[in-house]
Protein backbone atom coordinates (compact mmCIF):
# COMPACT_ATOMS: atom_id res chain seq x y z
CA UNK A 1 0.00 0.00 0.00
CA UNK A 2 2.83 2.14 1.06
CA UNK A 3 4.01 1.95 -2.61
CA UNK A 4 0.85 2.75 -4.21
CA UNK A 5 0.42 6.11 -2.16
CA UNK A 6 4.00 7.01 -2.81
CA UNK A 7 5.09 6.83 0.80
CA UNK A 8 7.70 4.23 1.15
CA UNK A 9 9.82 6.48 3.05
CA UNK A 10 7.00 7.37 5.43
CA UNK A 11 6.41 3.68 6.19
CA UNK A 12 10.34 3.16 6.37
CA UNK A 13 10.28 5.62 9.02
CA UNK A 14 7.51 4.27 11.09
CA UNK A 15 9.19 0.96 10.67
CA UNK A 16 12.25 1.48 11.52
CA UNK A 17 11.18 3.16 15.20
CA UNK A 18 9.40 -0.19 15.86
CA UNK A 19 12.95 -2.00 15.23
CA UNK A 20 14.90 -0.14 18.31
CA UNK A 21 17.42 -1.71 19.92
CA UNK A 22 15.62 -0.99 23.32
CA UNK A 23 12.08 -1.49 21.71
CA UNK A 24 10.55 -4.77 23.09
CA UNK A 25 6.97 -6.16 22.88
CA UNK A 26 6.05 -7.60 26.69
CA UNK A 27 3.35 -9.94 24.82
CA UNK A 28 2.08 -11.35 21.48
CA UNK A 29 -0.40 -8.32 21.05
CA UNK A 30 1.59 -5.21 22.05
CA UNK A 31 2.37 -3.21 19.78
CA UNK A 32 -1.35 -4.16 17.47
CA UNK A 33 0.47 -6.98 16.55
CA UNK A 34 3.77 -5.20 14.90
CA UNK A 35 6.58 -6.72 16.98
CA UNK A 36 10.27 -5.71 15.66
CA UNK A 37 10.84 -8.95 13.47
CA UNK A 38 7.42 -8.14 11.53
CA UNK A 39 8.66 -4.28 11.25
CA UNK A 40 12.18 -5.44 9.85
CA UNK A 41 10.92 -8.00 7.22
CA UNK A 42 8.30 -5.17 5.86
CA UNK A 43 11.44 -2.98 6.22
CA UNK A 44 13.56 -4.98 4.17
CA UNK A 45 10.67 -5.55 1.92
CA UNK A 46 10.51 -1.70 1.03
CA UNK A 47 13.93 -1.48 0.72
CA UNK A 48 14.14 -4.42 -1.72
CA UNK A 49 11.43 -2.51 -3.90
CA UNK A 50 13.73 0.87 -3.49
CA UNK A 51 17.07 -1.39 -5.14
CA UNK A 52 18.73 -1.11 -1.59
CA UNK A 53 19.66 -4.84 -2.27
CA UNK A 54 22.37 -4.79 0.46
CA UNK A 55 20.07 -2.45 3.37
CA UNK A 56 17.38 -4.99 2.55
CA UNK A 57 20.06 -7.93 3.60
CA UNK A 58 21.52 -6.69 6.50
CA UNK A 59 18.10 -5.90 8.14
CA UNK A 60 17.67 -9.53 7.82
CA UNK A 61 20.44 -10.67 8.89
CA UNK A 62 19.84 -8.93 12.46
CA UNK A 63 16.12 -10.75 13.27
CA UNK A 64 15.75 -12.93 15.68
CA UNK A 65 13.21 -15.15 14.02
CA UNK A 66 14.70 -16.28 10.50
CA UNK A 67 11.94 -17.97 9.21
CA UNK A 68 7.49 -17.72 9.24
CA UNK A 69 5.70 -20.57 8.46
CA UNK A 70 8.72 -22.47 6.75
CA UNK A 71 9.32 -18.99 4.58
CA UNK A 72 13.45 -18.00 4.79
CA UNK A 73 12.79 -14.20 3.41
CA UNK A 74 16.86 -13.26 3.04
CA UNK A 75 16.91 -17.10 1.57
CA UNK A 76 14.42 -16.03 -0.71
CA UNK A 77 15.54 -12.40 -1.06
CA UNK A 78 19.08 -14.03 -1.61
CA UNK A 79 17.67 -16.50 -4.59
CA UNK A 80 16.14 -13.31 -6.40
CA UNK A 81 19.18 -11.54 -6.80
CA UNK A 82 21.32 -14.03 -7.83
CA UNK A 83 23.16 -14.05 -4.64
CA UNK A 84 23.89 -17.88 -4.55
CA UNK A 85 27.45 -18.06 -2.83
CA UNK A 86 25.90 -16.26 0.05
CA UNK A 87 22.82 -18.39 0.50
CA UNK A 88 25.24 -21.17 0.04
CA UNK A 89 27.28 -19.85 2.86
CA UNK A 90 24.47 -18.71 4.92
CA UNK A 91 23.65 -22.45 4.96
CA UNK A 92 26.79 -23.95 5.51
CA UNK A 93 26.94 -21.12 8.94
CA UNK A 94 23.50 -22.58 10.00
CA UNK A 95 24.45 -26.75 9.82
Amino acid sequence: MAAAAGRDEEAAALLAARIRADYRCDGPWCCRGLDPDTAIDLLATIRERQGHIDEAIALLRHRQITSDNSRDQLAHLLTRHGRIEELRLRGNRRT
